[in-house]
């Protein structure tokens, strides 16, 4: 009996893990699925029109800037929890200007902070709609 539920415990760990790489693959698909006028490496061209009424950060526009973001939040999470935080945590975390945010705590002498980085919503959005084919 206890033979089975090892081996159950297995089974399911590796399915995690399967899902979990399945998740971080997409999501490297889909930063490079980003058509942007890149220069180099780390220079890019986005038009002015684009920033009206939203975020004034370069690196909010670059998906695979969005990506590293969003990896290095979810990284210590089993495959399910990082479905469940792309597509439901972080679609509640929606701002005024419409994009998201991946929120970070940090601890300081007592005090706690929140840090707020914003994340792109078209980004989010196609991710979201590749992840949703693996349910």
């Amino acid at each position: 009996m206890i033979g089975e539920v090892l081996k159950i415990q297995k089974e399911l760990k590796k399915a995690d893990e399967k899902l979990k790489n399945e998740i971080f693959s997409i999501i490297q698909q889909v930063a490079k699925s980003q058509k942007l006028d890149r220069i180099a490496p780390h220079i890019f061209v986005i038009k002015l029109s684009e920033m009206r009424n939203k975020v004034w950060s370069a690196e909010y526009y670059d998906w695979e800037h969005s990506a590293r973001l969003l990896i290095e939040k979810i990284k210590d999470k089993s495959g399910l929890e990082c479905f469940e935080y792309i597509t439901k945590t972080l679609l509640n975390t929606k701002t005024k200007m419409g994009c998201y945010e991946i929120i970070y705590y940090t601890s300081c002498c007592g005090w706690r902070f929140e840090n707020k980085r914003p994340i792109n919503e078209e980004f989010i959005d196609k991710l979201v709609a590749e992840l949703t084919t693996l349910a």
